[in-house]
């Protein structure tokens, strides 16, 4: 491998763990909002048990597909 490629390389790293780190933070508050939200709710008798546990579940399989976003991600220089 040259110098240009093991370049190139690190470059796509640096990269992808920049963009890691800006989707763990997006994922962090989406699911800090959303459990505040679900808890305030439930405290004012809008949501049971039933409703708070899909909401969980949503806000978890948002959060996954938010993640998934990286399996697409392409380096452009």
């Amino acid at each position: 491998m040259n110098a240009f490629c093991e370049t190139t390389l690190l470059r796509q790293l640096v990269m992808l763990a920049r963009k890691t780190v800006q989707i763990i933070k997006v994922n962090i508050v989406m699911s800090l909002l959303l459990n505040i939200v679900t808890v305030v709710l439930a405290a004012a008798g809008f949501m049971g048990p039933v409703s708070g546990a899909s909401a969980h579940n949503g806000g978890a399989l948002l959060i996954v597909l938010n993640s998934a976003r990286l399996l697409n991600l392409r380096y452009t220089p």
